[in-house]
């Protein structure tokens, strides 16, 4: 793990703790007859799929005998859980929680861009273990009655992410300058992963209510600005979406 990539995960952490409590500060800022009502309170924890739908980035310019060149980089489908705090206001209809997600056996892989078309010497993929790690407060919207055993709610959120990538490795090449060159040109779109960076997500889950245990379903997109890579590398905004289902227990 390198020194930017831990820093990345304390400073999540760190922002973590303090959205935690900018949350129990915002709660305990209400008035006391509104927070003497009956909120709700449950934790939870989820599992299920990270799916990349748009590139990280892309590496532009010449190298070698290439005169103009593109690839981009892009993380593959993965694991991801998280888990979390919620709180949900007294009508039933508004909740606010607080999650953290994280990858499990990811890849990024970059590819030139005219190997998406047709297959060549300089084709071959370059492939790195990757990690992604965020951070969100979300405010839902409940759609049905109080006394629905099932409810669909749709959220928004705000939120940080860090992006970890192992070191690319070109020797499998060796033998293949043209291909060693394009290698080392495509690492670029890995160099300085951003350790923090702003997200939204706009998602839709169905909860079902079995007291004092939830079951949810969620899915949402998560749209991050990248803007990690060398100095011929252009940022794109990324977009993930989460698949998820979990279980929560209620503790209030």
């Amino acid at each position: 793990m390198t020194v930017n990539s831990i820093l990345g995960l304390r400073g999540v952490r760190s922002r973590g703790s303090l959205l935690a409590v900018t949350f129990a500060l915002g709660f305990l800022s209400l008035p006391g007859s509104v927070r003497a009502q009956s909120w709700g309170f449950h934790g939870f924890a989820e599992g299920g799929a990270l799916l990349g739908v748009r590139d990280l980035g892309q590496v532009v310019g010449s190298v070698g005998n290439f005169l103009s060149i593109q690839a981009a980089a892009s993380i593959q489908p993965s694991a991801a859980s998280g888990y979390g705090f919620q709180a949900t206001m007294p009508s039933g209809d508004t909740w606010f929680r607080l999650m953290a997600r994280t990858t499990h056996g990811a890849r990024a892989e970059a590819l030139i861009g005219l190997c998406t078309l047709a297959s060549g010497h300089i084709c071959d993929p370059l492939v790195v273990d990757a990690r992604v790690t965020s951070l969100h407060g979300q405010a839902g919207f409940k759609q049905g009655d109080a006394g629905d055993r099932a409810r669909a709610a749709f959220f928004v959120g705000l939120g940080l992410r860090s992006y970890e990538f192992s070191d690319p490795d070109c020797s499998p090449f060796r033998d293949r300058p043209d291909m060693h060159t394009v290698c080392g040109f495509m690492a670029g779109v890995y160099a300085n992963p951003p350790s923090l960076a702003p997200s939204v997500e706009f998602g839709f889950e169905v909860e079902m209510d079995a007291d004092p245990v939830t079951f949810h379903f969620r899915g949402s997109d998560v749209t991050t600005p990248y803007d990690g890579g060398d100095d011929r590398t252009e940022g794109i905004m990324q977009n993930d979406v989460y698949l998820t289902f979990g279980i929560g227990i209620k503790v209030r």
